[in-house]
């Protein structure tokens, strides 16, 4: 029968920044994913996307993050926060009170649209 494994923990310098037991899952206040510890008080205060290729996104190296599925989840997140940011100010629209007003309005954009590249293709071919 093979000796016993010990039960004391692992401990590494990235553990012990924080301490605090009542500390949860989720976004941290900074670039990083606090991660909870296994069976121990505190959070991994590593950076979010530490040692792996999608920095400043999804789980650091230690906690798996070359893995991939995290690859793809990370990539997923990376997507999600540059789509929102992109679309930051097209949510807030004005009350549209004469419809066929809007409609003429925005077929006239449209058709100067459709003739500047035009042009630009013919610039181009």
């Amino acid at each position: 029968m093979p000796p016993a494994r010990s039960a004391r923990p692992l401990v590494t310098s990235h553990y012990l920044a924080n301490t605090d037991p009542g500390t949860t899952y989720g976004q941290a206040p900074g670039p990083g994913l606090q991660r909870k510890l296994n069976g121990r008080a505190g959070t991994c205060t590593l950076p979010a996307g530490w040692g792996t290729d999608h920095k400043g996104f999804g789980r650091c190296r230690k906690h798996f993050g070359n893995a991939p599925n995290v690859i793809k989840a990370a990539e997923n997140e990376r997507l999600s926060a540059e789509t929102s940011r992109a679309l930051e100010g097209f949510t807030e629209f004005t009350e549209v009170t004469n419809p066929v007003q809007r409609l003429r309005l925005l077929a006239r954009r449209t058709e100067a649209w459709m003739a500047a590249l035009e042009i630009k293709v013919a610039q181009l071919t």
